[in-house]
């Protein structure tokens, strides 16, 4: 089964089981990337899949600190949209580096403290692996 179009369709038609987001992850792989050139752990970062996010850092292929379009890491996504989970999840990597900047030079840490999301701040100050802004 292949799946012609977008990454971020693909996960709205599969988000209703995590038995489909699963063969959805398996069939379209997790480092693929959409027309957008987004990958789906990207997408469901900035849209807050949690469910989605999780099958895929579940992978060892997954690279947690990818910049995809528009130069961001998956964690700066989920840092600006203040998806708390999704912050955890991926800081719960150790390959997760959450001091790599993404678009205008920040770190997930300076969205998360500069737009008053105190809870993704707190995610990022308890990994101990984390600059100042």
């Amino acid at each position: 089964m292949k799946f012609p179009y977008s990454v971020g369709y693909t996960l709205h038609l599969c988000l209703g089981s995590k038995r489909l987001a699963s063969l959805a992850v398996v069939e379209v792989r997790s480092n693929k990337q959409d027309k957008y050139r987004q990958t789906q752990l990207c997408f469901s970062a900035e849209k807050g899949y949690e469910g989605v996010a999780k099958i895929l850092l579940r992978q060892d292929d997954v690279n947690p600190h990818r910049l995809d379009p528009p130069e961001q890491t998956h964690l700066c996504f989920a840092a600006m949209k203040e998806h708390e989970e999704a912050t955890k999840m991926v800081l719960r990597r150790d390959d997760a580096n959450p001091d790599n900047l993404g678009q205008y030079e920040k770190t997930p840490l300076c969205y998360g403290t500069q737009n008053g999301y105190k809870g993704v701040a707190k995610n990022i100050r308890q990994t101990e692996r984390h600059q100042l802004c």
